[in-house]
């Protein structure tokens, strides 16, 4: 569901984006989605419970893009919801460039544009 409820300041889509983090303090890169995606953060479904306040740096390909997205992101949420037995953790932006913030906003715009589009036809 595609929504801006109060409280947020950017327009949310749900998608299904692969995505790679790294946690704060260990090496290398796990995998995970993205489900949901604005110009604030990610709902981040992975294989591990990382508790609220964690931090991670962030890399993921908008679909039709061959530039990454490369952010930081602070853990707001994290619950095991996932019918796989995986964790869905709520991340907000703490660190991510102007341009590429910009690129989200209009990627998820365009999303919902053509959301709206399908469902008038």
């Amino acid at each position: 569901m595609d929504s801006k409820p109060e409280g947020r300041a950017y327009f949310r889509a749900a998608v299904s984006i692969p995505a790679r983090y790294a946690i704060d303090g260990r090496l290398g890169y796990a995998e995970g989605w993205i489900n949901d995606l604005s110009g604030g953060g990610i709902k981040l479904v992975i294989d591990e419970d990382l508790p609220a306040g964690g931090v991670l740096a962030l890399r993921f390909l908008l679909p039709e893009s061959s530039e990454p997205i490369d952010a930081r992101g602070r853990v707001v949420l994290s619950y095991r919801d996932h019918p796989q037995g995986r964790y869905a953790l709520g991340v907000t932006f703490t660190a991510i460039d102007g341009g590429q913030r910009e690129r989200i906003v209009r990627y998820v715009q365009a999303l919902q544009l053509r959301r709206l589009q399908e469902g008038m036809h």
